[in-house]
């Protein structure tokens, strides 16, 4: 991925985006999309609440089924 340095200013105004936002010259012609960080898609987008950590500790004490389990359980043997 490329990058873009910007000046103090550019970087003042761009702190101040709450969502994805339009950069555009003086002219009004569209450079691109800017989305600040803070808002970046939740991991888990029904429950934003959700951390990575969470995500990790619940894969950790998820218990799988093997496929024969899972058939057994659909009443496909």
């Amino acid at each position: 991925m490329s990058q873009v340095v910007v000046d103090a200013a550019t970087r003042s105004k761009l702190l101040q985006v709450a969502g994805r936002a339009e950069i555009r010259d003086e002219s009004g012609e569209l450079l691109g999309d800017f989305i600040p960080k803070t808002a970046a898609e939740p991991l888990v987008p029904w429950d934003p609440s959700i951390t990575k950590e969470e995500l990790d500790r619940r894969a950790k004490s998820a218990r799988g089924r093997s496929l024969s389990e899972v058939l057994k359980g659909l009443g496909i043997e």
